[in-house]
C-alpha cells in the first residue's frame, strides 16, 4: 500500500512540474518575441498641446496651465488659443497645426463644437451623424483642422454631472495628429498590458468558478466563497478590460462599454459585500444580510429606471456612487466590530476587508473631485491582493496535495482499523455470551414451561432483553449512560437467579449521571458470581 501511495505521489509532482516547466517556457519564447523581434515599430506622431485661455459658462476667462484641473461638470468650457505641434522626444513646440490638418480628439462622455471668430463651424456631438449614435461613452473621432496660424477655439459641453469630472484635462492632454491607422495602432498598444491583466484575471475568475462547481458537488462548505470570489474576480476583470485605455477602439460599441464598464462595477461591489458579510461575527449576519439584500434591490431599482425611461446609465452612477458608499461605510462599522471576537488570521483578513472599503471610497470621491479616473485605487489594491492571493495559492497546492495524500492514508488505516476494532468487538461480544449460558438458560426456560409459565415468561422476557443489549452495542460502539449500563447487568442477574435464588444485586452510587463503554460491568458480575460466589462452601 505505501508503494502505491508513494508512486501516486511521484506521479502528481510529476504532472505539476510539467505543467510548471510548459508555463515557464510559453513566457520565455513570448519574452524572448517580444525583445528580439524585427517588426518595426509604429510611426511616431507628434502629440499637440494646448496653449491659451478658458473660461466656464458665464465665468472670467483664465490661462490654461500645464496640470491645473478644468472642470467639465460646472458648465461649458470654452477654449481660445493656439494648438502648437511637440517633438515627440523633447517635448517642445517646433511649430502649429496647419489648416487643413487632421486631428485626433478624444472624448469621455462630452460633446465638442469648433469655431472661428465664434462661428459655429463644426459640431461633434450627439446629433451629428458623422460621429456615430452618440458620444455616451469614452470614444474618439478625426476632426479636420479649420484655424488659422494653429488659432483654435472650441466650446465643450457635458450632459452629465458625475463621472467625467476630468474629460476637458482628458481631451486636451490626449490631442495628437491623425496618421490614418497608425493612430489606432499606437492607441490600441497603450492599452495592451491593460487588456492582458484583464484577460489574466477573467481566466483567473473561471478557475475559482470551477472549484466552486466542484465543491458543490462535493458538498463541501467553500461552496459559497468559492462562488462569491469567482464572480468577484470575473466582474474585476471585466472592469479592468471595459476601461483599459484605447477600449474604443478595440470595441466600438460605445454604449455597451459604458455599461459595461458601469454594470461590471455594481457587480463588483455586491459580490464584494456579500463576501465580506460571511465574515462578520455571528451576531451581526442579520444586519449584514438585510444591508447586503438592500443594496442589491438598490442595483436593481438603478438598472430598472434606465430600462423603463429616458435617463442615461451614465447619469445614473452618481446615485449608484452615493448608494455604494453607504454600505461601505456600514460595512466597515460591521468589519471593526467583529474584528473584537475575531481569530488571528480573520483579524487580518478583516483588517484588509476595512481597508479595500476605504479605497473605494477614496475611489468615488476622487472621480467626483476630478483627482482621477475608472477607479486608481481600487485597481491597486484589487491587483496587490491578486498577486498575493495567486503566490499564496501555488505554495498551498503543494501543500494540500500532500495533505490531501495523508488523508487518503489516514482514512485507508482508519478503515482497516475499524474492521479490526469491529471484528474484536464482536469476538469480545461472543466471548461473553457462552454456550453453556445459552443451554443453561434455555434448559430452566423448558423447566418452567411446566412449573411457572409465568416465571418462564419473564425469563423469556429478560433473556430476549440480554441478548439484544449485547448485539445492540455491535453496532453502537459509542459511550452509554451507567443507568442504562446497569439496566443490563440486572437482566443478566434476573436470568441467574432463577438457577441461583439466593443471589443479589446491589449497587451504591452517588451519581449515575455520566457514561460509560457498553459491557463494561455485566462481565464484572458474571466473573464475580463465577469465580466469587460460586466457589464457596
Amino acid at each position: 500500500m505505501l508503494k502505491e501511495v508513494k508512486r501516486k505521489n511521484d506521479k502528481q509532482k510529476l504532472i505539476i512540474a510539467s505543467v510548471l516547466l510548459f508555463f515557464v517556457l510559453s513566457c520565455a519564447l513570448v519574452i524572448n518575441g517580444a525583445i528580439n523581434s524585427s517588426q518595426a515599430e509604429w510611426a511616431i506622431i507628434p502629440d499637440i498641446r494646448f496653449v491659451g485661455e478658458y473660461k466656464i459658462g458665464d465665468g472670467e476667462w483664465q490661462p490654461v496651465v500645464d496640470g491645473e484641473h478644468i472642470s467639465s461638470t460646472k458648465g461649458d468650457v470654452r477654449l481660445k488659443g493656439v494648438l502648437e505641434i511637440l517633438d515627440p522626444e523633447t517635448k517642445e513646440p517646433f511649430g502649429t497645426v496647419e489648416k487643413g490638418s487632421l486631428m485626433l480628439f478624444t472624448f469621455n462622455h462630452i460633446n465638442l463644437a469648433l469655431t472661428d471668430n465664434d462661428e459655429i463651424v463644426y459640431v461633434c456631438d450627439t446629433e451629428n451623424p458623422d460621429c456615430g449614435e452618440d458620444l455616451c461613452g469614452n470614444t474618439c473621432t478625426v476632426v479636420e483642422y479649420i484655424g488659422e496660424d494653429g488659432c483654435f477655439e472650441a466650446t465643450i459641453s457635458n450632459y452629465h454631472r458625475f463621472g467625467n469630472e476630468t474629460a476637458v484635462d482628458e481631451l486636451l492632454s490626449s490631442m495628437t495628429l491623425y496618421a490614418s491607422d497608425y493612430s489606432e495602432k499606437i492607441a490600441l498598444r497603450s492599452g495592451q498590458n491593460d487588456r492582458v491583466v484583464a484577460i489574466t484575471i477573467i481566466i483567473a475568475a473561471f478557475i475559482v468558478l470551477s472549484l466552486a462547481v466542484f465543491s458543490c458537488l462535493l458538498y463541501k462548505s467553500a461552496f459559497r466563497n468559492y462562488l462569491f470570489g469567482g464572480l468577484l474576480i470575473l466582474t474585476a476583470g471585466i472592469f479592468f478590460l471595459f476601461t483599459s485605455k484605447a477600449f474604443f477602439f478595440w470595441s466600438d460599441k460605445v454604449i455597451v462599454n459604458t455599461m459595461m464598464a458601469g454594470l461590471s462595477a455594481m457587480a463588483y461591489s455586491l459580490f464584494a459585500f456579500l463576501l465580506v458579510k460571511g465574515l462578520v461575527s455571528e451576531k451581526l449576519q442579520k444586519p449584514a444580510n438585510i444591508i447586503a439584500l438592500l443594496y442589491g434591490a438598490f442595483i436593481s431599482g438603478i438598472i430598472s429606471v434606465v430600462l423603463f425611461s429616458n435617463v442615461y446609465f451614465y447619469d445614473m452612477l452618481g446615485v449608484w456612487a452615493i448608494g455604494a458608499t453607504a454600505v461601505s461605510l456600514l460595512f466597515i462599522v460591521l468589519s471593526l466590530l467583529s474584528l473584537k471576537k475575531a481569530s488571528g488570521k480573520q483579524k487580518l483578513i478583516l483588517a484588509l476587508v476595512t481597508v479595500g472599503f476605504t479605497v473605494f471610497i477614496g475611489d468615488i470621491i476622487s472621480v467626483k473631485l476630478g483627482l482621477w479616473q475608472t477607479g486608481l485605487l481600487s485597481k491597486t489594491f484589487f491587483l496587490i491582493g491578486f498577486i498575493v492571493a495567486a503566490v499564496a495559492f501555488l505554495r498551498i497546492v503543494p501543500k494540500n496535495i500532500k495533505a490531501a495524500e495523508k488523508a487518503e492514508k489516514l482514512e485507508k488505516e482508519k478503515i482497516k482499523l475499524d474492521a479490526e476494532l469491529a471484528q474484536s468487538r464482536i469476538s469480545t461480544l461472543m466471548s461473553q455470551i457462552h454456550p453453556h449460558f445459552i443451554y443453561n438458560t434455555l434448559g430452566s426456560i423448558e423447566q418452567l414451561c411446566e412449573l411457572d409459565p409465568p416465571k418462564a415468561a419473564k425469563l423469556v422476557n429478560d433473556f430476549s432483553k440480554y441478548l439484544r443489549g449485547n448485539f445492540g452495542e455491535i453496532d453502537s460502539p459509542k459511550l452509554i449512560r451507567v443507568s442504562k449500563e446497569l439496566e443490563h447487568t440486572e437482566y443478566y442477574i434476573s436470568i441467574e437467579k432463577v438457577r441461583f435464588p439466593d443471589i443479589e444485586f446491589i449497587t451504591e452510587m452517588d451519581c449515575c449521571d455520566f457514561s460509560i463503554p457498553a459491557l463494561t460491568v455485566q462481565p464484572i458480575v458474571e466473573n464475580a458470581i463465577k469465580h466469587g460466589i460460586l466457589k464457596r462452601a
